[in-house]
């Protein structure tokens, strides 16, 4: 049986993962995850969330373990669109800039606050920072008339670009700026010759999902189906 368990959100969300990697199912999964969740507990995790890749260890909503059930809250999902010339276009009401070195607290503490109550999102520390500065720039501030408003993020491992993040501080959502990024990211990638893009976003996350459909990105893949683990 194979279970990776996630510890690092209960800090500093109180929130932790655990994903069935693989089997086998039944009553020893239950019985091994049961296991996990007290432990987890223990740490001081306030809400437990469950997934499964393997097909032959499924969870469901309501399926008992131990002392919990699980209760659905969300899918993660792959999105993808194309960057030809009938993209929707910003404004130019932002500017990003390629994080460097100086500015690495400031980054670190907007990705953390931007990112805080989407779900599945991580807490970036030095080591992630370290690992952003180190390759090419595919990282930065999002700025405002001047003022850091924002982050971005951007992965290059595959052929086709994935706008891994982007956020907006709490004081700037709402005025449209999350369209505007969107478009601005877009535009970036757009520019450096790619013909189409991908995201990823949870089912849970309403304003992103909308945000996504009304720019064109269309659902591609489920990746998984997630489960809180709550007390019976």
């Amino acid at each position: 049986m194979d279970l990776l368990t996630v510890t690092k959100e209960i800090a500093p969300k109180g929130k932790a993962y655990l994903v069935v990697r693989q089997g086998p199912g039944g009553a020893a999964l239950e019985e091994a995850l049961a296991d996990r969740i007290g432990a987890l507990r223990e740490q001081g995790a306030e809400h437990i969330y469950l997934a499964s890749t393997d097909r032959e260890a499924p969870l469901a909503e309501g399926q008992k373990v131990g002392p919990w059930r699980l209760s659905f809250r969300h899918e993660m999902w792959t999105m993808k669109r194309g960057l030809g010339p009938d993209r929707p276009r910003p404004a130019g009401r932002l500017v990003l800039e390629s994080l460097r070195r100086e500015q690495g607290a400031l980054w670190l503490d907007q990705y953390n606050r931007g990112f805080f109550g989407v779900p599945n999102s991580a807490t970036y520390g030095e080591e992630e920072l370290e690992e952003l500065l180190a390759g090419e720039p595919r990282s930065g501030l999002v700025r405002l008339d001047g003022a850091a408003v924002g982050v971005y993020e951007l992965s290059f491992q595959e052929e086709t670009p994935e706008i891994e993040g982007i956020a907006l501080l709490p004081d700037y959502r709402g005025q449209g700026l999350g369209r505007e990024l969107l478009l601005t990211v877009m535009d970036r990638l757009a520019e450096a010759g790619y013909p189409a893009c991908w995201l990823q976003v949870s089912s849970a996350n309403g304003p992103a999902w909308g945000l996504y459909h009304w720019a064109g990105f269309r659902p591609v893949k489920m990746l998984s189906h997630w489960y809180e683990a709550v007390s019976v």
